[in-house]
């Protein structure tokens, strides 16, 4: 994330729909927000920004599930992939609520990623 404040980029799914992905500084890292699909259409721009992200190296990359209508398993394995890379005490994804929660938990992965229901209880949590 270059610069300071908020940077939004955008992606375009296969349906044509838009998904911007935007990163925010919080006071204990990064909130990366994602709305619209999650998916193979959009898997280069979501994996190089949480790439960009993460080369900043952040306290806590946080990614907010809750505008995101549609995850496919690459969505998933994108999820996966930067959890590895950043680790579980780093990386948090926010899905409370959201379709992409129900997702998470049928494909187990809830028992492999760090999620939590809000924003501020993922930022709160040491």
């Amino acid at each position: 994330m270059t610069g300071a404040g908020e940077r939004a980029a955008n992606g375009t799914s296969a349906g044509g729909e838009s998904t911007p992905l935007r990163a925010r500084r919080a006071e204990r890292g990064v909130v990366l927000e994602a709305r619209g699909d999650f998916d193979l259409a959009n898997a280069k721009h979501i994996r190089n920004t949480l790439a960009e992200v993460l080369r900043e190296d952040p306290e806590l990359l946080v990614v907010d599930m809750a505008g995101v209508t549609f995850i496919s398993s690459v969505g998933l394995s994108l999820l996966v992939e930067a959890n590895a890379l950043a680790g579980p005490n780093v990386f948090r994804v926010v899905a409370g609520g959201s379709p992409v929660l129900r997702v998470i938990a049928l494909s187990g992965l809830d028992a492999i990623l760090s999620m939590y229901d809000t924003v501020d209880s993922a930022l709160a949590t040491p």
